[in-house]
């Protein structure tokens, strides 16, 4: 018999250390068990921004305009999506807010709104609101909040919340008399002038109580002035510094906003030729306003030299078309005859004599002349008439206007017209 070998412990050892690589090498060739995939999940992401210019509110308190944005950016559809808006105290939604399609809004305190299921990677139409925030000192910073919420298991709700920080900026008015016009240019004594005055808040903040007053220059008298909305105007003997004048008034006069003209007009009674009229228009609020070097606006009109305007209304007793030279202006017939612009808003009535001739003052530039007749009398075409067009009654009369003639200043212009037995 051949003894059992002896192992030693150095070979013991060797045999465990073998064992154990041969067991490392199978462990190593063997595939890896697979790792567990992430559940899908909903992430919704909200944003909010205040909206420029209304990202700053004045200390007076004022409006501002908030825009969210909900988007999920998980892998799972987002159910149930609800926002919660979180207003400071005493801020409130303003009137005329509405959401965006999809979205069904209440204004009310809890102040939500909600979509219903948003998809995996998609964005909710964004929400874009104005509200009212309180009076506070300037330089505070203010916020609106918005939190969404979803029934659906979500990734984190760390950034559930947006939140729109709005500062709070000093409130100041600045009023701008920004037009002035005075029509026409060149009057004449006996004119009516119409003057606009245009006005503009160009400051930050509503102005309340805006007046504007007119003094009405010498030698003018008053016409008429707007009294109906924006502006409410009355005339008045010491309204102006205790000088005759018009004060208008538009009650609030939002921040950005320029409203339609004010109208005044007046009529040039006493001057001469060469006179300077200006009309003078000053603004003031009862609201803060630093800059008050542009609430003043100037306008002028020159009085002019008036030309005359004359003719005859002859009577084509032959029919001929020809204004032969025994057919004189016609007598004893019922004519009236009226000088204006060619805009048909400015005209004098001339003085019409017996024997048909008539004769008005009107100042310079492009004039015509209409004209009424009664019967037994109707217009008629005539190279030697200047009508433009007429319009005859069966039962006789009519009425006629004229070509436009030019008006120099002292100068003078002849429109004649001819008529015939009905």
């Amino acid at each position: 018999m051949h003894p059992t070998p002896h192992l030693t412990r150095r070979t013991r050892l060797a045999g465990a250390s073998g064992l154990a690589a041969l067991l490392s090498l199978a462990a190593a060739t063997l595939p890896a068990a697979p790792a567990a995939a992430a559940p899908p999940r909903a992430d919704l992401a909200v944003t909010a921004t205040a909206i420029a210019p209304r990202d700053q509110v004045v200390d007076v308190g004022g409006g501002a305009t908030v825009e969210v944005q909900v988007r999920n950016a998980g892998t799972r559809s987002a159910s149930d999506v609800t926002l919660t808006y979180g207003l400071p105290d005493g801020a409130y939604f303003s009137d005329g807010n509405g959401p965006p399609q999809g979205w069904t809004c209440d204004f009310g305190p809890a102040a939500t709104c909600r979509y219903g299921a948003l998809a995996a990677g998609a964005s909710a139409p964004p929400l874009r609101f104005d509200f009212y925030l309180p009076p506070a000192p300037a330089g505070t910073v203010s916020a609106v909040t918005a939190t969404a919420k979803t029934t659906s298991p979500e990734l984190s709700t760390s950034n559930n919340t947006g939140s729109a920080p709005i500062t709070y900026v000093r409130g100041v008015t600045d009023l701008e008399v920004i037009a002035t016009q005075a029509d026409p240019a060149q009057p004449i004594v006996g004119d009516t002038v119409n003057v606009s005055v245009q006005v503009r808040n160009a400051g930050n903040m509503t102005a309340e109580l805006v007046h504007v007053t007119v003094p009405l220059p010498a030698g003018l008298t008053r016409v008429s002035e707007d009294y109906n909305s924006p502006w409410y105007c009355e005339f008045g003997s010491g309204l102006v510094a205790g000088q005759p004048g018009w004060d208008c008034l538009y009650y609030q006069m939002v921040d950005g906003w320029t409203p339609e003209p004010l109208h005044l007009s007046a009529t040039i009674a006493a001057a001469v030729p060469g006179d300077v009229v200006t009309f003078t228009a000053k603004a003031t609020t009862t609201s803060p306003e630093d800059d008050l070097a542009d609430n003043t606006g100037q306008t002028s009109v020159t009085v002019a030299e008036p030309g005359t305007v004359r003719g005859t209304v002859w009577l084509d007793a032959d029919r001929d078309g020809v204004r032969d030279a025994d057919e004189t202006g016609v007598t004893g017939a019922q004519l009236s005859v009226l000088v204006g612009d060619q805009t048909g808003q400015t005209y004098v009535r001339a003085t019409v004599a017996a024997d048909g001739t008539w004769t008005a003052l009107f100042r310079s530039g492009e004039v015509v002349a209409s004209f009424t007749i009664q019967a037994p009398y109707c217009f008629a075409d005539s190279a030697d008439g200047d009508l433009a067009m007429f319009q005859n009654y069966s039962y006789g009369g009519g009425n006629a206007s004229s070509n436009p003639a030019s008006l120099a200043p002292a100068g003078e212009a002849i429109i004649d017209a001819a008529v015939v037995r009905c």
